[in-house]
């Protein structure tokens, strides 16, 4: 695989298109949550921050765990913002229509208790034939969100570690946007504080960093993941804005990373842009 290697802060920076994060914010992943069901995915997108083109894996969410999450939820009286549905690619589960019958049961107890109606929104990269049937049998309670793209896309940084580039200061955590806005995540392995964190700690780290059951989950147990996984995370630059690129940017973690998966011996192109 192709890639960029980075060295230094000043090749990753861009006009800065979000703003920086007020720490106060963070506090909102515990009301959103992101349900990745599956890293399946039929694209292989470089930068993808669920590390589906760096490390194809088929893991999918269980039902059970679908279950166990509606029902913590009803049982909690749990008002969530929104649910989204991602992943790698949610069509590809084994039973997507029983994630859709469990996500219901929470649906229906949500408009009865808060008397609200409930955001649900399914990411779709609409790009098999699988997904594209599943697209149009999807429930009307679902909002969509669909690109139909090829693994060409340009995406921010995600294999690009803070620490390889003096960037990262652990007493200083800074949140990201997607904290806030997409909230907290489950994954085959439990509960995250975010999407990035579970996709690095399934992958680069030993994968025992998930709070397993959500009458768990606080605040300083999600804040006790970031602090593991945000070093490693390129979407902590989001201060500096974002360099986007079609090709895999990685710095020296993440190209020890590959190195070790075999890949070592792929093109690399060594960026310089010290200033």
């Amino acid at each position: 695989m192709d890639r960029l290697l980075i060295a230094h802060v000043s090749e990753l920076s861009e006009p800065n298109r979000l703003g920086v994060v007020h720490p106060s914010k963070a506090f909102r992943m515990l009301s959103r949550i992101v349900l990745d069901i599956t890293y399946r995915c039929s694209l292989a997108c470089p930068n993808c921050n669920r590390l589906c083109g760096v490390a194809p894996r088929g893991h999918d969410i269980d039902i059970e765990a679908i279950r166990q999450f509606v029902d913590d939820s009803i049982d909690s009286r749990k008002k969530w913002e929104h649910i989204y549905i991602a992943g790698g690619e949610p069509a590809l589960h084994g039973d997507i229509e029983g994630v859709f019958a469990q996500l219901h049961r929470y649906i229906d107890f949500h408009e009865r208790e808060f008397k609200t109606p409930l955001l649900v929104k399914y990411f779709t990269n609409n790009h098999s034939r699988r997904a594209q049937r599943v697209l149009a049998d999807l429930p009307g309670y679902i909002v969509v969100n669909s690109n139909k793209r090829d693994s060409t896309r340009t995406l921010k940084p995600m294999c690009v570690a803070p620490i390889d580039l003096d960037y990262y200061d652990d007493d200083n955590l800074r949140p990201c946007q997607e904290l806030y806005q997409c909230g907290m995540a489950l994954n085959y392995r439990g509960y995250y504080p975010c999407a990035m964190a579970a996709a690095i700690d399934d992958v680069l780290l030993d994968g025992g960093l998930a709070v397993r059951d959500l009458r768990d989950v606080t605040f300083e147990s999600m804040a006790g993941i970031l602090h593991q996984t945000c070093r490693y995370c390129g979407h902590y630059f989001e201060p500096l804005g974002y360099r986007r690129e079609s090709v895999l940017m990685v710095s020296a973690t993440w190209e020890r990373f590959l190195s070790s998966r075999g890949l070592a011996d792929e093109s690399v192109n060594r960026v310089s842009g010290q200033s």
